[in-house]
Formats: C-alpha cells, sequence, structure tokens
C-alpha cells in the first residue's frame, strides 16, 4: 500500500518540565495536557513510521522526548533532543501497528530545567493495510496549554 505523510505543524513552545499532547493527524501543533483532548480515532488498520521532528528553539537543559501514542500507552516510535539542541531528528527502526478504531496522538516530555522548547514539524508515515486513506484532524481553536 502507498504511504501517506501526516504533517502536524506550527511554531509554538511548550515549557520546560512539562508533558503534554498533540494530535498525530495532518493538523496543526496544539498542545493540551490532557491526553484524551488530542486522541484522533483511526478509523483504518496500518502502520506508522519514520516519527520525524524538527525543534527551531530550544532552551531546555535537559533531554527531551516526543513519541507516539496508541490507546494512552507509549507506542514504539520515539526521538529525543539533548540539552539545547535543536535541528532534525527521526525514528527510523521502529513502527506502530495500528488497529482500526485505535487512539493516536503524539507527546512531548520536555526536561525538567530551563525554559522551552520550539517543535516547528512532528511527521509520521501511514501505511493502511487496506485502500489507501489519508488521515486529516481539526486541533481546535490556536490557544495551547502546555505551561508548567
Amino acid at each position: 500500500m502507498a504511504k501517506v505523510l501526516q504533517a502536524s505543524g506550527e511554531v509554538s513552545t511548550v515549557a520546560a518540565n512539562v508533558t503534554t499532547y498533540t494530535a498525530c493527524g495532518n493538523s496543526r501543533l496544539t498542545y493540551n495536557t490532557t491526553e484524551a483532548n488530542r486522541q484522533i480515532t483511526y478509523r483504518s488498520a496500518g502502520t506508522l513510521s519514520n516519527l520525524w521532528v524538527r525543534v527551531s528553539a530550544n532552551t531546555v537543559t535537559a533531554s527531551s522526548t516526543f513519541r507516539t501514542r496508541i490507546n494512552g500507552a507509549n507506542g514504539a516510535q520515539s526521538v529525543s533532543f539533548a540539552s539545547s539542541t535543536t535541528g532534525i531528528a527521526e525514528d527510523t527502526t521502529n513502527t506502530d501497528t495500528i488497529a482500526a478504531g485505535d487512539e493516536v496522538n503524539y507527546q512531548i516530555v520536555t526536561g525538567a530545567t530551563g525554559t522551552s522548547l520550539t517543535p516547528q514539524l512532528i511527521n509520521t508515515l501511514f501505511s493502511a493495510t487496506t485502500n489507501t486513506v489519508i488521515r486529516h484532524a481539526g486541533a481546535g481553536a490556536a490557544t495551547n496549554s502546555a505551561s508548567g
């Protein structure tokens, strides 16, 4: 089956020492500290791969981690950014198997010290097990609740 790029993007900051969530789909990067508010129900089974993250600014002085979440549990994919590191990170090794009906999102856990981190893009590839599908997601208003 064909792979579909799922791109979530916008330049907004996440404070240090926060666990927050954002939708896994073609949407804006809007954050919420309540996971259920950012879960997307996938209607097609398939595989998520190639978690790819771009961080444009980072004044967090400890490691920060981005990961996939499936049904409220950690998925197999993750990338980390060391203290004050910016740039691109990609998980090219792990994949997540998605069943129809699964609730999927991303989690961001920022390091405990420093100021903030600015993700610019979070992407994955989705390969449906049946006909090709595109997963679109609406992420609501432009307000973010990811302060510590």
